[in-house]
């Protein structure tokens, strides 16, 4: 499998009608990665844990107590 930097896509998007080189091309697009992916994480904790407060608080089901052995999950 070639590397990016010799594949077509580069060559004709970013290094004739941008100016780019890899190297210019590989930053922002690695920041954008992982800063996209930090988020999306904490995103989905951030929904888990909203979800599991609102089964414990709203709906006063077990989910939390379940979720969580050491409140005692009532049989």
């Amino acid at each position: 499998m070639p590397k990016f930097e010799d594949t077509a896509p580069l060559q004709t998007v970013l290094a004739d009608e941008l100016g780019w080189i890899h190297t210019e091309f590989e930053v922002p697009v690695e920041f954008t990665h992982k800063m996209s992916g930090a988020c999306l994480v904490l995103v989905l904790i951030a929904k888990l844990a909203g979800a599991a407060i609102y089964h414990h608080m709203a709906r006063k089901d077990i989910v939390l107590t379940r979720m969580l052995p050491i409140l005692g999950c009532p049989e």
